[in-house]
C-alpha cells in the first residue's frame, strides 16, 4: 500500500512518527528506527490504528492490517475502475478511505488528539499517547460525510486538516495549545471525486475537543448546507491554512471569462478565498 498518501507527521517531544496510508489505517513508527531489513511491524511503536473506519478492538486492526486487499472496494458494474481491482472484499459502505491528512491537537508531551477524514468518510478524532502501552482510543466523528452519494469505489480526498488555537497557558510544553480554544478546520470534497473531476467542496470548523452525546464532534462552521458546499471546486491536496484570525483556501475557478489559458484547453484557474470575522 501507497505510505506517500499523506505527509508523515511527527509527534513533538517523542519518537514518533504518524503515517497514514491508502489502506484507512494510521501507523506509529520510530522515527529513530527506520529503514532497516527487519519485519515491519518490529518497526510500529503501537499496534496500526484502523482511523478511516473505525475497526473495533486491537485483534480488529491487526486482523484488517494484516489483510490489507479486504479494504480494496469491488467498483461498480460499468464504472472504469470495475474489475481492475482484484482481489476486492468488504470495507465500509464498499468504497475507498485513502488518507490524506492527519492532524494533531497537542496537549502536552505525553499527547494529545489526533484527527483523520478518510475518503467517503467522516471526520475522526482519537486520543493518542506517547506513552509505552497506551493505545490509541476513539473519540468522536463529525457530522459530514466526504463524497457523499458517490458510487463505488468513491471519490478523493476526504478531508484535509489544520489545528488552530492558542498557545496552552497551564502547560510548560512548547508545542502544547490551549484546549479551550483549539479549532479543527477542514476543506473536503462533500460531493463528487476530486481526482478525476472537479469536486464540490466545503469549508468546515468543528470544535477540537468537545465531545457532545453520541460521540459527535460539535460543528461551529460550515459553507453552505447539507445540499450545497458553498465554497466552490476544490483545490487538491491543500489544506486551509489559518493566520492572525483568519482562514485561507484555494479553490480553482473553471470557464470564466477572467481565466486565460492555452487554446483548446479547459478554462481552469485558481482563486484564494479569505474568512474571517466581520
Amino acid at each position: 500500500w501507497d505510505f506517500g498518501a499523506a505527509g508523515p507527521m511527527l509527534v513533538p517531544g517523542s519518537s514518533l512518527l504518524l503515517q497514514g496510508t491508502k489502506d484507512g489505517i494510521i501507523y506509529s513508527l520510530d522515527k529513530f528506527n527506520l529503514g532497516k531489513d527487519d519485519r515491519f511491524n518490529r518497526l510500529l511503536s503501537k499496534p496500526p490504528l484502523v482511523a478511516s473506519y473505525y475497526g473495533g478492538d486491537i485483534n480488529q486492526n491487526w486482523d484488517r492490517a494484516q489483510h490489507l486487499n479486504r479494504s480494496l472496494p469491488c467498483p461498480a458494474s460499468g464504472h472504469s475502475d470495475h474489475g481492475w481491482f482484484v482481489p476486492c472484499g468488504d470495507p465500509e459502505n464498499n468504497k475507498m478511505h485513502h488518507i490524506h491528512s492527519l492532524a494533531l491537537a497537542q496537549r502536552n508531551q505525553t499527547g494529545g488528539i489526533v484527527y483523520v477524514w478518510g475518503e467517503n468518510s467522516r471526520l475522526k478524532s482519537y486520543n493518542f499517547s506517547t506513552l509505552d502501552g497506551e493505545l490509541p482510543t476513539f473519540r468522536a466523528e463529525g457530522d459530514d460525510m466526504a463524497s457523499v452519494g458517490h458510487e463505488s469505489p468513491g471519490g478523493m480526498p476526504g478531508g484535509l486538516l489544520m489545528v488552530s488555537g492558542k498557545p496552552s497557558a497551564t502547560s510548560g510544553f512548547p508545542h502544547a495549545i490551549d484546549f479551550g480554544s483549539a479549532i479543527l478546520w477542514s476543506v473536503y470534497s462533500k460531493f463528487g471525486d476530486a481526482n478525476k473531476e472537479f469536486a464540490e467542496g466545503q469549508l468546515v470548523a468543528y470544535d477540537a475537543t468537545t465531545i457532545e452525546p453520541g460521540n459527535r464532534m460539535k460543528r461551529l462552521f460550515r459553507t453552505g448546507d447539507d445540499n450545497n458546499g458553498g465554497l466552490g471546486k476544490m483545490s487538491r491536496m491543500i489544506p486551509p491554512v489559518v493566520a492572525n484570525g483568519r482562514v485561507y483556501v484555494m479553490i480553482y475557478r473553471l470557464n470564466t471569462g477572467d481565466c486565460t489559458v492555452p487554446d483548446n484547453q479547459l478554462k481552469v484557474c485558481s482563486q484564494l478565498k479569505v474568512y474571517g470575522l466581520k
